[in-house]
């Protein structure tokens, strides 16, 4: 993690002219690429953010991710090849997940622990037929396993992310989360939290009025216009019965 931060530090140095104050613990004075000025701040410490101090002037805010894409690409080549060289019982078999998830993502590992594994994903279609692999990020789901691609993930093209092949062979087609069956056209309501498209339980009537008599016809909630009258008037719709 320390030389993630100190390569982040070191770049906007560089290329935004930042210097160390109040005893090392702010880089200011940063040239704003935007309005021009040195104003321009970070924490020395944790640079992921750097803001232009003039909010109402100009406001500008860039991520370390956005600025130095190159330093986030290849997880595995920053944090698991160290590893190697350590001795078995020192090594971190899951130090390009834990780095990808807290550094990346922002998560706190104390309280995913033991909930993911690092794995390793290969498609020899990738990479526009050239093959490609990567270290990924693997959580068990119910009965099958999701797992997120770390390293330089254009390469895969839209598969950034995916379940283990042939998950839902054996389910009857029915979701995972809410045991339902699939549904082909999407619905507007959904109480299912996947893609399986569930309708939502079905809800009282904002009526009850028989909805094929257009004399029982609301025009909107539980009030409708009266035909008898010779100007709009709203009136109470009765309940009734077809």
């Amino acid at each position: 993690m320390a030389d993630l931060l100190d390569d982040i530090a070191a770049r906007l140095t560089q290329d935004y002219q930042f210097k160390l104050k109040a005893g090392g613990k702010y880089l200011q004075e940063g040239v704003c690429p935007q309005c021009g000025d040195q104003s321009m701040w970070t924490y020395a410490a944790s640079p992921w953010v750097v803001r232009c101090q003039r909010n109402n002037n100009c406001g500008y805010e860039a991520h370390a991710k956005e600025l130095y894409p190159d330093l986030f690409e290849s997880w595995t080549d920053r944090f698991q090849k160290p590893e190697e060289v350590k001795p078995a019982e020192q090594r971190n078999p899951n130090a390009a997940a834990d780095a990808y998830l807290r550094l990346g993502r922002g998560f706190d590992l104390a309280l995913i622990q033991g909930l993911y594994t690092q794995e390793t994903y290969a498609d020899p279609r990738a990479d526009q037929g050239r093959g490609a692999s990567s270290s990924t990020v693997r959580f068990q789901v119910g009965v099958t396993w999701w797992e997120r691609i770390i390293d330089r993930p254009q390469r895969f093209g839209k598969k950034k992310a995916h379940f283990k092949a042939g998950a839902m062979q054996g389910t009857g087609g029915r979701c995972l989360h809410c045991r339902s069956r699939r549904q082909r056209r999407p619905r507007r309501n959904r109480c299912c939290p996947t893609r399986c498209r569930r309708p939502c339980a079905p809800r009282a009537p904002t009526t009850r009025g028989c909805l094929r008599s257009n004399r029982h016809r609301p025009s909107s909630g539980w009030w409708r216009a009266s035909s008898t009258q010779s100007r709009w008037r709203t009136t109470a719709l009765r309940p009734s019965r077809c």
